[in-house]
């Protein structure tokens, strides 16, 4: 499912384990999203999304999946994909 979504400031990069993971989960997200839209969409690029999303406190485009987490902060939902 494609979603907007706040990303929570508890997900910036840290050296927490529970914080870096939720970040990873944050970025493997967007990174899904951008990525089934913009073949060549890198893994930087995704790192570069969800910083500007925590730091502006901006909603971003994210795709959940079954396995990860789900955001808790949805604004919109922009449909369901093949999960």
């Amino acid at each position: 499912m494609d979603v907007i979504a706040y990303v929570p400031n508890k997900a910036k990069q840290s050296n927490r384990s529970n914080e870096y993971e939720l970040f990873e989960h944050y970025a493997y997200m967007i990174w899904k999203y951008y990525r089934s839209i913009i073949k060549g969409f890198s893994w930087a690029e995704a790192l570069v999304k969800l910083k500007n999303a925590i730091d502006s406190n901006i909603p971003e485009k994210m795709r959940v999946s079954k396995q990860g987490i789900y955001p808790q902060n949805v604004v919109d939902y922009l449909g369901v994909n093949e999960l």
